[in-house]
């Protein structure tokens, strides 16, 4: 046993059989895990880790089977929602609608089923829905299910309920189901001059690396942050300043800007009426916002230089250039795909019929000039070889291939310069095959671009001794930058501007190859937001905490925060130095004002290395997370406080254990206790917080509150054997109550006990101590929703005896999803309004019962011995007996790592 007045800087000894923390762990469960190697041999089922056999999915009647389809009305469009019992290869599903002239198609696009978790595994309970805004109480609508082999199946049809409260039936206001209905999905569009490798070397020779220490000097001090979301030269005025915050009536030349930790150079308005730089935008699969800090300091600022550049070569004139444009589809995240910090999200299917149309922009385009090369991505689904046709503009232009399911390929095509469209261009796609589906990603055009500005501005490349106009501008006030040493502009003077009827040109000289910029008045880019920065200093060593609390950034969710910590400081919570910490801090110091992940797990390992008296050893982190870190889905920005994205061997998923594992290499342990409180409201945290505190109370801190262990039919493993493992791993005198999900045996058809469900609410709401489930499920489901869902949670009324739950199934804890009303198991526990659970320990992701099975019963011999009185401890050496398995980084604790748990062995 380690005493608790030693353990708080325990934790740094790596987890290997050789000793430490394993080699205790060993000592007082070496008899149990031999009882597993002997008695579960022959129960172990080949869920899956990617060198055992693969799991073999419960086959279904069909690839789908709708479970229902419904559709709600207020007289102002229609919400169609429909269920499924299961899926299994299913692509996704079109929404019709019957009218006098036929059948006509609702939904634009397919809207992806279970190929975004599986190819192969049966998936149950699926929900989805779409918003037809011209749906009225008559139209009659129906449901195409689309397999990945072409086979197409129907719901029933129907029509919708006539309803005067369209939010309480389908989660949403009118307003927002009206809005999102114009959603065209997220498309990321990127434009630059292509660059010769000359002129790219030049470029790339000019970025200084990030320096830390001049970024974490910049944010100790009071700054004002700029964001900036594509390249360009923008303009924040003196007004804007102000409003942040920013000294403007301090000595202008003192002004300095950073990004990076590098100064940029600068020009400001006389007087100080605003200030003038270069931005460069971002783009990851976290965030598409740069940040540049603005600070007053006590030394001069740099400034932008200014230079005239002469004729060097002849009169020969260039037309046009290279340009490429990049446009990207997201519409749906598809988990499956293992790309590590790449994008998930892709675009619409690509199947046989009906066509795909893509559609994306150019600018400037010289129908004289040579031919364009275009690049079509895409993801294949199947597990075939692909063959998409391409159609540009009407015209063929072959067809490219791949194979492989969740496989990236793509094709590269010559295009005729007189193809190509000023403006809207149009890519038309279908595969050759019927039993063939993949969804799009993404098209590059390299083009040649006239000299020409749009909307007053224009980025553009000399090709090195040839002259240049650049037409266009609607005023003679244009200013060119050479931009091609990274934060180093020049500004170009003496440049000759030539009225052209009502537009103007500015004439370039022959000269050396370069990469400029020309605007006129009204092209200067505008900021996003200019905010106020407080100063921080989460680098200090002079820093310490038992505990950090890292919470999302508004002054409500600083407010709940300092107000949970607070109660850990108290006597009742367990007298702890607890430090509150704002994200928007740890973004500012550890990955340059990007919103971030991989930041706040920088954070993490800087402060168990660096801080002291005491060292941290517990993160609670407050606010939501989401994998549409980008609002792709357009259902807001929910990604509050992220966290770390990982490959595992089913999917890629999202995972808080990551974070704070700081060895390096990972070893796929955390190396101090770490929970979330998944919300979105401050008043939700107040509420979490409640539930904490009343589980604390002596009275709920007995085991005679008893413990339920609710389990699956034994489809394809022996959920029944697994939780009596469980159960006999608490004291003897503890109540155990099991509740199958089946009937008795025999049962040859697996089928449901009709009272299993209200056997289980009534074991729920008389409040036990514990409640664990074994077996089959999804995010919101234990196996189906008649059995245990996240409705059910809802109607819990165990408020003044909430329970600890843990969940040795697939998906529970997946707390990512961005739609508010798609709540995960775990999260609608710690959520539910008048009981449920004080904290959840679920996966966020696929996992295999043997591995479960192993970390679940240390888990629940760590409850019987009463040998670590706070969960997170519990976990973390419940975990260090899967250790470099999925389950360790998947499962999830939803709740505060600090929770007490029973301080003295049962009698």
């Amino acid at each position: 046993m380690i005493d608790w007045s030693i353990n708080k800087n325990r934790y740094n000894c790596a987890p290997n059989p050789s000793g430490g923390i394993w080699e205790k762990v060993m000592k007082s469960s070496g008899s149990l895990l031999l009882f597993f190697i002997f008695v579960f041999g022959a129960l172990t089922f080949s869920f899956g880790q990617a060198t055992r056999p693969q799991r073999i999915p419960v086959p279904p009647a069909d690839f789908a089977r709708f479970q229902s389809a419904e559709a709600f009305t207020d007289g102002q469009g229609a919400f169609v929602r429909w269920k499924m019992d299961n899926e299994t290869g299913n692509l996704g599903f079109l929404v019709y609608k019957v009218t006098d002239s036929g059948l006509e198609q609702v939904s634009p696009n397919y809207i992806l089923g279970s190929v975004t978790q599986s190819q192969t595994s049966t998936i149950y309970g699926g929900s989805y829905d779409y918003f037809d805004p011209q749906g009225t109480a008559a139209t009659v609508y129906f449901v195409v299910s689309r397999a990945l082999d072409g086979r197409r199946i129907e719901s029933a049809r129907f029509t919708p309920t006539f309803t005067r409260d369209l939010e309480g039936s389908t989660g949403y206001t009118r307003d927002f189901l009206i809005e999102h209905s114009q959603w065209q999905g997220g498309r990321v569009d990127a434009v630059y001059p292509f660059l010769t490798r000359d002129l790219t070397a030049v470029v790339n020779a000019s970025r200084p690396a990030p320096d830390p220490v001049g970024q974490r000097r910049t944010v100790s001090l009071p700054s004002v942050k700029i964001a900036v979301k594509q390249d360009g030269m923008y303009h924040v005025s003196r007004t804007e300043l102000q409003a942040a915050g920013f000294p403007v009536d301090s000595d202008p030349s003192t002004w300095r800007l950073f990004m990076n930790g590098n100064e940029q150079a600068i020009n400001v308005d006389d007087g100080g009426q605003g200030i003038v730089f270069y931005g460069r935008g971002l783009d990851t699969f976290e965030t598409d916002t740069r940040t540049y800090y603005l600070i007053q300091d006590t030394v001069a600022g740099r400034r932008m230089t200014s230079k005239i550049i002469n004729s060097i070569g002849g009169n020969v004139v260039t037309n046009n250039y290279k340009y490429t444009t990049v446009t990207k589809e997201r519409l749906t995240y598809i988990q499956k795909v293992h790309n590590g910090d790449e994008d998930n999200y892709f675009g619409q299917a690509i199947v046989d019929s009906p066509a795909t149309i893509e559609n994306f922009t150019l600018k400037g385009v010289d129908p004289n000039g040579p031919d364009a090369l275009m690049q079509i991505n895409a993801l294949g689904v199947t597990g075939i070889q692909h063959h998409v046709n391409v159609v540009i503009n009407g015209v063929d232009a072959g067809v490219f291939n791949g194979s492989g399911a969740y496989a990236p390929f793509g094709g590269t095509f010559v295009v005729p310069a007189a193809v190509l469209r000023e403006g809207m261009n149009t890519l038309t796609l279908n595969t050759t095959l019927s039993n063939d589906s993949c969804v799009f990603n993404s098209v590059k055009v390299t083009y040649s671009r006239k000299y020409a500005a749009d909307t007053n501005r224009v980025q553009f490349v000399t090709p090195g001794y040839r002259r240049a106009a650049v037409s266009g501008f609607t005023t003679p006030n244009i200013k060119v930058f050479d931009i091609t040493l990274d934060g180093d502009p020049q500004q170009i003077l003496d440049l000759p501007i030539v009225q052209d009827g009502s537009t103007f040109s500015v004439k370039m000289p022959s000269n050396r190859a370069a990469i400029f910029y020309a605007v006129g008045d009204s092209g200067y880019l505008q900021s996003p937001s200019v905010t106020a920065d407080s100063p921080s200093s989460l680098a200090s060593t002079d820093n310490g905490a038992d505990m950090i609390i890292i919470s999302y950034s508004s002054p409500q969710f600083i407010a709940a925060a300092e107000t949970w910590a607070e109660y850990r400081r108290t006597r009742n919570g367990g007298q702890f130095n607890v430090r509150v910490v704002n994200i928007d801090d740890v973004f500012d110091e550890f990955s340059y004002g990007a919103h971030s992940g991989q930041g706040v797990k920088d954070f993490l390992s800087f402060a168990i290395s660096n801080w002291h008296n005491p060292k941290p050893f517990a993160v609670l982190l407050i606010g939501d997370a989401s994998h549409d870190r980008r609002n792709y889905e357009g259902f807001g920005n929910w990604d509050m406080v992220p966290t770390k994205n990982v490959d595992l061997i089913y999917e890629e998923t999202g995972s808080d254990e990551a974070l704070a594992d700081i060895n390096n290499p990972p070893d796929g342990l955390a190396d101090l206790s770490i929970g979330r409180i998944p919300v979105r409201t401050a008043q939700a945290v107040q509420s979490m917080l409640n539930k904490t505190m009343l589980f604390e109370t002596p009275s709920n801190q007995s085991l005679d509150r008893g413990a339920i262990f609710a389990f699956d039919t034994p489809q394809g493993y022996d959920f029944d054997a697994m939780s009596h493992i469980l159960a006999n791993q608490l004291p003897s005198p503890m109540p155990k109550t099991f509740i199958n999900r089946g009937l008795p045996d025999p049962n040859p058809n697996m089928i449901q006990d009709p009272l299993a469900h209200q056997h289980l609410m009534d074991g729920v709401n008389a409040g036990p101590y514990i409640v664990n489930y074994s077996g089959h499920g999804t995010s919101g489901v234990w196996n189906n929703s008649s059995f245990f869902s996240v409705a059910d949670a809802q109607q819990l009324t165990n408020q003044a005896r909430p329970s600890l739950f843990t969940m040795l199934t697939c998906f529970n804890g997946y707390f990512l999803r961005p739609r508010p009303t798609d709540d995960s198991l775990g999260e609608a526990l710690v959520k539910a309004p008048n009981g449920g659970a004080a904290a959840t320990w679920a996966s966020t992701t696929e996992t295999t019962p043997d591995y479960q099975l192993t970390m679940g019963a240390e888990f629940y011999r760590q409850i019987a011995s009463a040998q670590h009185p706070r969960l997170g401890d519990m976990i973390r050496y419940a975990k260090l007996t899967i250790a470099g398995s999925d389950v360790g980084y998947s499962w999830v604790l939803l709740g505060d790592p600090m929770l007490k748990i029973r301080s003295t062995p049962m009698n």
